[in-house]
């Protein structure tokens, strides 16, 4: 089973939401009860799962309590979420547009690390329907440390 945990704002055109629903309807995947937000709320993702975002200052609490498979992150905090996730060795793709600008940033602190990560520019997720595939193509990886994929990488998959 392949555990996600999303991280990014509610407020955020519900992308993350609809990533989680995504997940949750993907054979052999989950989502985690906590997800990585700005502020602690719950959020109802289907009749019988619910989310909870926890706070800045929980982040790394959540992440250890959740051990997840994958982190799918739609925040520009690129810097600290990298960093953070590398020191958890959680493999993690960031989606956005500051993702793939920022992509040195990440490949030099990922190339230094014990995990691989991605990068994937908006528009491919298409209100979350690539969501699985990238999951599960990055969940496959694992052996590949330090090495950053791109969305080219799970085309010619």
């Amino acid at each position: 089973m392949i555990t996600v945990m999303v991280a990014g704002a509610v407020e955020n055109d519900n992308k993350v939401v609809l990533a989680a629903k995504t997940v949750l309807n993907a054979n052999g995947m989950t989502v985690t009860r906590l997800a990585l937000g700005e502020k602690g709320e719950a959020v109802k993702i289907t009749d019988n799962v619910s989310i909870s975002f926890v706070s800045l200052s929980h982040h790394k609490w959540a992440i250890t309590q959740c051990s997840p498979s994958v982190i799918v992150d739609f925040t520009d905090v690129v810097g600290k979420n990298v960093d953070l996730y590398c020191e958890c060795r959680v493999p993690f793709i960031m989606v956005g547009v500051v993702a793939v600008f920022r992509k040195e940033r990440i490949e030099k602190t990922v190339r230094e690390s014990e995990i691989c990560a991605m990068t994937v520019p908006p528009d491919y997720i298409r209100v979350g329907r690539g969501i699985p595939g990238i999951v599960r193509f990055l969940s496959n990886q694992k052996r590949e440390k330090g090495r950053v994929f791109s969305i080219m990488d799970v085309l010619r998959g």
